[in-house]
């Protein structure tokens, strides 16, 4: 006999023990051919909950393509009949059973479009450097040298004030994320070792973030503190690797918040000049300077294409 103490209705089934609480229910559950198990609003948003969170580790987390939680302090959410979880990149919904269903929605890709020389050191400047993003809510990384197809580039002279490029920095769902640049004005130093060096750079600052939580992670990158030792690492790494006759640029750094990112179309821009027939389309600039030997300045720009799309609905 069940004990009578325990609330709710006992039924006894090949030696399975069901108990239907009296509070108020919605749905049905079908454990066992043969008995219903009547969940309670509560427990049927836990199972959701389950059931979301599994879904998401399965597509990697915070690496995911969904990214993280548009609010995580709000949980999962009850719209009509179906539980769901926003994310950056999309949803992830269940109808309130042991399985849920993921949707991609958005994603972001940011391009390093051109390069701009403002301000050249020499008469022509021999420029090498690279790009890099560091994506603090997965702690990812990605680091290009340039230019890719020789040493470097001839820039300063008429004509070659602007370099065209097309080169994917991130995609992904809306991250903070934050753009390196770095550019040496060449003349004998070891292009491969400064190419691996700022690669580990940037690499090492981003698995200094993958161990904590997505929102923490992204305000310590946030941080002043933590992008100035960024750019110090990076300091010390190139300065050391570069010629004795080299010019290393300071290396410069620009943060792009998700909130600014998300469901926002930023204007593009032209950069046109008198002095060379090529333009850029671009969002997001970032300018670098450095003082030769002689004590010439010199001046460049990083041209950047930040891009939020809305796409149509992909189950993952």
């Amino acid at each position: 006999m069940p004990n009578q103490d325990t609330e709710g209705i006992h039924s006894m089934h090949d030696g399975i023990d069901v108990v239907a609480p009296h509070s108020s229910t919605i749905g049905v559950e079908t454990k066992h051919p043969g008995i219903e198990l009547v969940l309670t609003p509560e427990e049927r948003l836990a199972q959701a909950g389950i059931a979301i969170e599994k879904k998401y580790a399965q597509l990697g987390g915070k690496a995911s393509p969904l990214g993280l939680p548009v609010n995580p302090t709000a949980g999962v959410q009850l719209q009509g009949t179906t539980y769901l979880m926003d994310y950056r990149g999309g949803q992830i919904e269940s109808s309130g059973g042991t399985s849920a269903t993921a949707v991609k929605m958005r994603e972001v890709q940011v391009w390093w479009v051109g390069l701009e020389c403002r301000i050249r050191q020499e008469s022509s400047d021999e420029i090498y450097g690279s790009v890099g993003a560091v994506v603090p809510a997965s702690g990812g990384s990605f680091t290009h040298k340039f230019p890719g197809d020789r040493d470097y580039w001839d820039m300063g002279r008429p004509g070659e004030r602007i370099v065209n490029v097309g080169v994917p920095i991130y995609t992904g769902p809306p991250a903070d994320v934050v753009i390196v640049g770095a550019l040496v004005e060449h003349d004998s130093g070891n292009i491969d070792k400064y190419k691996q060096k700022f690669a580990d750079e940037i690499t090492r600052a981003a698995q200094g973030l993958a161990g904590m939580e997505g929102v923490p992670a992204e305000a310590t990158a946030a941080d002043e503190g933590w992008l100035n030792t960024l750019s110090l690492g990076l300091v010390n790494g190139i300065f050391s690797l570069v010629g004795a006759d080299d010019d290393a640029y300071v290396p410069g750094n620009l943060l792009l918040h998700w909130t600014d990112i998300l469901g926002h179309a930023f204007p593009k821009q032209t950069l046109r000049r008198d002095d060379d027939p090529r333009t850029i389309e671009y969002t997001h600039q970032l300018i670098v300077s450095g003082v030769d030997q002689g004590g010439d300045r010199g001046e460049y720009a990083l041209y950047f294409d930040v891009r939020q799309f809305d796409i149509t609905p992909v189950n993952l």
